[in-house]
């Protein structure tokens, strides 16, 4: 009896950390396609449906990309995608 529970208790916890990967690689992917749908309907303005399907298919890449990826690693990944934003929007502001 003991060693089943020990077998649900370390199945319980390895599903528990994929379902986190897999939201956090979700949520990334949502902002970055988020990020280049924005992008594109201001240089091109096109429709919803367009506007949909970029941030789907930009989700479905970096889930596809990121596949073998750890969650630090996904995080790791964020952190240094807001250093090279916050960078981009130093050099947009203070540039002459």
């Amino acid at each position: 009896m003991v060693k089943l529970r020990e077998v649900v208790h370390v199945k319980f916890a390895e599903s528990s950390s994929s379902f986190i990967t897999f939201v956090v690689r979700v949520l990334s992917g949502f902002v970055i396609g988020l990020t280049f749908a924005i992008i594109g309907d201001e240089i091109f303005s096109y429709e919803t449906w367009l506007f949909t399907f970029v941030v789907m298919s930009v989700i479905g890449v970096f889930l596809r990309v990121t596949k073998r990826w750890a969650v630090m690693i996904v995080l790791l990944f964020d952190l240094l995608m807001v250093a090279m934003g916050l960078l981009l929007k130093l050099y947009i502001l203070r540039a002459p």
